[in-house]
């Protein structure tokens, strides 16, 4: 028997499961690529699979059941324009390096001078909204802040977006030398 499986809620689409075992009314999945197992209960007369989720030491409960429409997951936190505040596209220059870095600013319609913050990323190579399995935390933050009369600067990281330079070879005393570079925009 052959298996894949979708996390609509994660975007991830067509995991590949590497074994899957049936005994009566038990089945588990093995998927190697997450290090994760599922392990259920079978109900024929509802199409349903009632069970557990292990993944890196924790246990979830997770209940699948056959469906003929898979809907996408709703973001209703994530802000649409137009804004109530300024968005500018920018970029600068962590001379050192000669990396050219791209963002967004945004800045509070009127006043000023504002607070301002600098959101850095940690996870990874991301994008200036460090958009990861169909969330924009960044965004996010971006929006609530600056409604709040918080400027608020985010970049894409080195290599990401329309960031110039190479993430793979860059170090954290690289990440933080872009972070603090003269803002000249």
């Amino acid at each position: 028997m052959k298996a894949n499986l979708d996390s609509p809620d994660q975007g991830a689409y067509g995991i590949v499961v590497d074994d899957v075992v049936v005994k009566g009314d038990s089945i588990k999945f093995i998927v190697g690529v997450v290090k994760g197992f599922y392990a259920g209960k079978l109900y024929p007369d509802s199409l349903k699979i009632s069970g557990i989720w292990s993944q890196g030491g924790m246990t979830f409960p997770l209940d699948l059941r056959k469906t003929e429409k898979v809907e996408k997951p709703k973001r209703p936190q994530e802000p649409k324009e137009p804004y109530p505040y300024k968005s500018e596209e920018v970029k600068f220059v962590n001379a050192e390096a000669g990396d050219t870095l791209a963002g967004t600013l945004t800045l509070p319609n009127e006043g000023g001078p504002f607070t301002a913050v600098i959101l850095v990323s940690g996870s990874g190579p991301q994008d200036r909204n460090e958009e990861l399995l169909g969330h924009k935390p960044f965004l996010v933050l971006a929006d609530y802040l600056t409604r709040k009369w918080i400027a608020v600067l985010r970049y894409d990281d080195r290599g990401i977006g329309e960031s110039t330079g190479d993430f793979r070879i860059a170090t954290s005393e690289d990440f933080a030398d872009d972070a603090s570079q003269q803002w000249n925009i």
